[in-house]
């Protein structure tokens, strides 16, 4: 990935959101956009698709943990919802990787600020 990626300050906090990532989805992609924001020094339509492919990993991963405790384990699974999180993330990938291209840098990293702020404010209120 080059030198922009190996700072030791992006394991911790990746790792992290990656867990976060993988239990709640919820404001994933947000979180991983500000952690790569503050730890490369890549702007924010290189950081992109990192994002992306991110989640396309951590999503795979816990959606293999959830298939094998349904059939090992018999955990319950309600796969309407796995479904419905499954396309809304195929959406908003492709959508919103689409709406990043086309805005500015300043534009995109102030419209991610304002929205894990709202996230953090929603998460704790």
């Amino acid at each position: 990935m080059g030198a922009a990626y190996e700072s030791p300050w992006l394991v911790a906090p990746m790792g992290a959101a990656a867990i976060y990532g993988g239990y709640f989805t919820a404001a994933q992609g947000v979180l991983y956009m500000g952690i790569l924001g503050i730890t490369t020094s890549r702007s924010m339509k290189d950081v992109n698709p990192v994002k992306n492919l991110t989640q396309l990993y951590v999503n795979a991963t816990a959606a293999l943990v959830y298939l094998v405790a349904f059939v090992f384990f018999d955990a319950p699974v309600w796969w309407v919802g796995v479904a419905i999180l499954a396309f809304g993330g195929m959406i908003g990938g492709y959508v919103g990787s689409h709406l990043a291209k086309r805005l500015p840098n300043s534009v995109l990293r102030a419209t991610i600020v304002v929205v894990a702020l709202v996230a953090l404010v929603r998460q704790f209120v």
